[in-house]
């Protein structure tokens, strides 16, 4: 597992947990969060890919639309770099994950 994806999920994780039951696991070459028992996201190659659901429409404009790897289903890929969301997002992080 490459350093700054480790570093992201262990980020995340931080994020998560503070209003959450949250967790990650090492599979598919990166790491599985679960939030409350459920996939929510992937972390790979340092960027987080956030589950698509009902909360869509709270990342339009803010992540895009992509995969993981080829062939895979679409997830929002939130902006590398940003693990926490920004209080004028209306707590994003969580609402986002749900």
């Amino acid at each position: 597992m490459d350093p700054a994806t480790r570093a992201v999920a262990e980020d995340l994780l931080e994020a998560l947990s503070e209003s959450a039951d949250a967790s990650v696991k090492a599979m598919f070459g990166g790491y599985c969060v679960y939030l409350e028992g459920k996939v929510v996201a992937l972390v790979c190659n340092g960027s987080i890919f956030v589950k698509r659901s009902q909360a869509d429409h709270e990342l339009e404009g803010w992540a895009t639309l992509d995969t993981v790897y080829p062939g895979a289903r679409l997830a929002w890929r939130r902006p590398d770099g940003v693990v926490r969301f920004l209080p004028d997002r209306g707590g994003l992080p969580y609402a986002a994950c749900r």
